[in-house]
């Protein structure tokens, strides 16, 4: 009985730690162009700067790709698996927002004309 007790202590512990593990999202600022995730769920944050371009891609699952704090540069976001969020909408109309080949990718956008394909639902800010 003290025996199975354990065991299960123990598989209710693995359970919790691979449980947090795999749907912990992982928040990064780009460092590098392009940037590419790391095939699991993502927060991708555009490299600093106004002028500053970045191709940003989300290869996980239901990723957060974001490039709406600096202007004047020609963001190119592209979304992988599952359904992503992509931003885009920075105050310029430079920029290029792709869902990738998952459901459900939300695309936020400054003008229909950064509207890339894969973009399941589109919101325009103006």
């Amino acid at each position: 009985m003290k025996k199975m007790l354990i065991t299960a202590t123990l598989v209710a512990l693995l359970v919790a730690v691979f449980a947090t593990t795999t749907f912990a999202v992982t928040e990064r600022t780009c460092k590098n162009y392009p940037c590419n995730d790391n095939h699991r769920t993502n927060g991708l944050t555009e490299r600093r700067g106004d002028g500053t371009p970045d191709k940003i891609y989300g290869k996980g699952r239901g990723d957060t790709l974001e490039a709406f704090k600096y202007k004047n540069d020609k963001d190119v976001l592209i979304g992988g698996q599952g359904g992503d969020h992509v931003e885009v909408n920075d105050g310029d109309t430079l920029d290029k927002a792709s869902g990738g080949p998952g459901l459900h990718d939300l695309c936020m956008v400054d003008s229909r004309q950064e509207v890339g394909v894969g973009c399941n639902e589109v919101w325009v800010f103006n």
